[in-house]
């Protein structure tokens, strides 16, 4: 078959599914045919692991469908499931540090998702000045705060993206630093 999946997430509070519709069909160029709508709402388990039983993928967490989130956590949640899977009926231990760090990552990815929102520069949209204008996690608080004073990325034990991936994201929403970090000066110019 000749088809192409168009996946197109957006807030039902500021548009309708029919403008969206419209508007994608105006991109593509042609009419959208068989649209099925889901609705979606961010999420997070306290507990990915309880007992015998694991939640995994949007089950566990459902975040926005943006740089590959959902992929992301499914394979860390199958990567440590497979490094701590028990080896007894005891196995309270392993369940507490899976739960530790899969809050760990959600939490991280989050914060990348948030910032990309935060830092948005589309103005005269509600949509955006609203998400601009949300109070940012204190973790996210921080990170941002040490790039403004320093032009430094600091990463967190567990972080999911990389340096690289914050640098793209805080540099192309034009962060810049209000000095350079110090030892960027023992650098020499060549």
């Amino acid at each position: 078959l000749n088809k192409t999946a168009i996946n197109i997430a957006y807030s039902s509070r500021h548009i309708s599914s029919d403008d969206v519709l419209e508007r994608a069909a105006a991109i593509v160029g042609r009419q959208i045919e068989n649209a099925t709508e889901s609705h979606f709402e961010a999420n997070n388990r306290p507990k990915h692991w309880i007992k015998n039983c694991f939640a995994l993928g949007a089950a566990a967490t459902n975040l926005e469908p943006l740089d590959a989130t959902q992929l992301h956590l499914l394979h860390l949640s199958f990567s440590l499931l497979r490094e701590l899977f028990p080896q007894s009926t005891d196995y309270a231990a392993e369940a507490k540090i899976y739960n530790e760090k899969m809050q760990t990552y959600a939490e991280g990815m989050r914060d990348f998702i948030f910032a990309r929102y935060h830092l948005n520069k589309r103005y005269d949209d509600k949509f955006w000045d609203e998400l601009r204008e949300q109070t940012l996690p204190g973790s996210l608080k921080d990170r941002l705060d040490l790039f403004k004073s320093r032009g430094v990325i600091s990463l967190f034990e567990d972080d999911v993206f990389l340096e690289e991936d914050w640098y793209a994201l805080l540099v192309g929403s034009r962060q810049r630093a209000e000095m350079l970090d110090p030892l960027m000066a023992r650098i020499p110019d060549e």
